[in-house]
């Protein structure tokens, strides 16, 4: 018997809660078309050629607000979605949602992460996505985890809870998510993380939390 928390179905639910926001969609146009790119679907970000102005392709980006890609972060990051969609409520081996904790603790470290999936790159980013939960199911010192989708904004959102920074920073540059982190701009726009303490009465971490603790961080 599957599991309800079991990666095969959280990952179906997921794949279709962010295909159902791409532009087949149709939910997902506004935020797809400005982050669309300007070239060709196979030009990656410059690393500072020189325009025919004499201008780096840096200082372009610069000037316009932008990754490089063509998108305004400005723009993307200012978008309010009206209705978060969970793709995953928070659970996991220290935090079951029926009955709390696990194994409570006074304080734990929480990690959340936001990305612009290129709609175009859709599968290749469910993938990674589906590789990172299998290996958090049995990563050490993981709490809890969660992920959810903004359906008018476009940005995939995860949220960990971890016993303590070193478990937290061995799953970060390991397995999945240490491959999943070196294609980070081939299927994605734009993203951002951070992590914060919190304390046990604050489980389980809302979103809404999560959300205030990213809002401030440069993007990447």
């Amino acid at each position: 018997m599957i599991h309800p928390h079991h990666p095969s179905l959280w990952s179906v639910a997921f794949a279709a809660t962010l295909l159902a926001c791409t532009p087949d969609g149709r939910e997902g146009d506004d935020a797809a078309d400005t982050a669309q790119t300007s070239g060709s679907d196979d030009a990656g970000p410059s690393s500072g050629a020189a325009s025919d102005d004499g201008a780096s392709d840096d200082d372009t980006a610069a000037d316009a607000g932008s990754d490089g890609t063509g998108a305004d972060l400005d723009a993307l990051y200012d978008c309010v979605d009206p209705g978060l969609v969970e793709a995953r409520p928070l659970s996991g081996p220290g935090f079951d949602p029926e009955t709390g904790l696990v194994d409570p603790q006074d304080t734990y470290l929480v990690s959340t992460t936001q990305i612009l999936p290129l709609p175009e790159r859709n599968e290749e980013f469910l993938a990674l996505v589906a590789g990172i939960g299998d290996q958090l199911e049995t990563q050490p010192g993981l709490v809890a985890y969660a992920l959810a989708i903004e359906p008018t904004c476009g940005f995939a959102r995860t949220l960990s809870v971890w016993r303590d920074e070193t478990s937290m920073l061995a799953f970060v540059g390991s397995g999945a998510h240490a491959d999943a982190m070196t294609q980070t701009f081939d299927i994605g726009v734009t993203g951002r993380v951070t992590h914060f303490v919190a304390t046990a009465d604050q489980m389980p971490i809302s979103w809404e939390l999560a959300i205030a603790s990213i809002a401030t961080v440069e993007p990447l």
